[in-house]
Formats: C-alpha cells, sequence, structure tokens
C-alpha cells in the first residue's frame, strides 16, 4: 500500500444478527470485503453514469439498471467473501 495515499474510516451499522453471523467468521477481513464491495459498487455506478450521459434512457430505465448494477456488486462481495473463505481453509493466499 502506498504511503502517500490518505484513507478515511467509515462507520458502518448492522443488525445484531448480523454483526453474530460476521463474528462467527474470525477469519474474514470484513474491512476488505466491504472496501471491495464499496469500489466496485462506485465503479458500476460511474460506468452507469457514462452510459447515461450517451444515451436518453428514462428514469425508470436507469433505475432498473442501477438496481441490476447493484445486485451484481452484492453477488460479487459475496463470491470474494467466499473465495477469501476457501482460501483461508487451504492455506492459500488470496490478495485484495
Amino acid at each position: 500500500m502506498s504511503t502517500d495515499r490518505k484513507e478515511e474510516m467509515i462507520t458502518v451499522r448492522l443488525d445484531s444478527s448480523l454483526k453474530a453471523k460476521m463474528d462467527e467468521r474470525e477469519e474474514i477481513n470484513w474491512s476488505g470485503v466491504a472496501r471491495k464491495a464499496i469500489r466496485t459498487t462506485i465503479e458500476d455506478l460511474e460506468t452507469m453514469d457514462e452510459i447515461a450521459a450517451s444515451n436518453q434512457l428514462t428514469e425508470q430505465e436507469a433505475h432498473e439498471i442501477a438496481e441490476s448494477i447493484t445486485d451484481a456488486a452484492n453477488r460479487r462481495a459475496r463470491d470474494a467473501s467466499e473465495e477469501d473463505d476457501h482460501s483461508k481453509n487451504s492455506g492459500t493466499v488470496a490478495t485484495q
């Protein structure tokens, strides 16, 4: 990690049930999972903005695209978490 990049901290509120499930998975780097999900979502939204700027979409079409992108980003975040879990259990190192 570059030392010239300033990092910011955010706080996320979770219901106690979700937090308990996270606590059961101590091997998962939850900050990394969240960071990757946020980065991917931002990249997807920027792509959507570029597409929207060059096309004349209705508001409904734009909303449907946004939902699709969000769903895809959430799936990728879950997959990354599962890959991280698998790599830790198999002894290999996953990169983020």
